[in-house]
C-alpha cells in the first residue's frame, strides 16, 4: 500500500499530520512514530547493552575518528577547524596519544552520524 501524508493547518495555529498506512503495517508504524515523538519530547533512546565481545570488536576512538574523517575525504586540519582545536591534537587523538574530550566527541558524533560514546576509551 502507498503511504499518504496529509498536513492540516488548524485555525488555532497548530499543525497536525495525518498518515494513512495499510492495516497490516499500522502496528509497526505506531511503534516507530511513538519512538520518534518520544525522542522529540526529550526521551532518551533505550541504552544498548554490550557484551565483552562487542567491546573487543569496537574500534579504538582514534582509529574510528581517522576512519570516519578519511571516508569523508576530510583533512586533519579541516577536522581541527570543525572541532575548534589544532591539527596536532587531531593527530594525537588518532594515534591514541590523547583521549578525545567529550565536548569534541559530541561535535564529531554529530558531524559523522555516530554516538558520542563511540569515541569513549574502552
Amino acid at each position: 500500500m502507498t503511504i499518504r501524508l496529509e498536513r492540516i493547518d488548524n485555525d488555532d495555529g497548530r499543525t497536525e499530520f495525518r498518515i494513512a498506512v495499510g492495516t497490516s503495517e499500522a502496528d509497526a508504524w505506531e511503534t516507530a512514530l511513538s519512538a520518534l515523538v518520544g525522542l522529540a519530547n526529550g526521551a532518551r533512546p533505550p541504552s544498548r547493552k554490550t557484551s565483552p565481545e562487542d567491546n573487543a570488536a569496537r574500534e579504538l576512538p582514534g582509529k574510528l575518528l581517522k576512519r570516519l574523517r578519511t571516508e569523508c575525504r576530510m583533512t586533519q586540519k579541516e577536522a581541527a577547524a570543525i572541532a575548534g582545536t589544532t591539527q596536532t591534537r587531531i593527530s594525537d587523538f588518532e594515534c591514541g596519544v590523547r583521549t578525545i574530550p567529550h565536548e569534541i566527541a559530541v561535535i564529531f558524533a554529530r558531524r559523522f552520524g555516530v554516538e558520542p560514546g563511540d569515541f569513549d576509551v574502552r
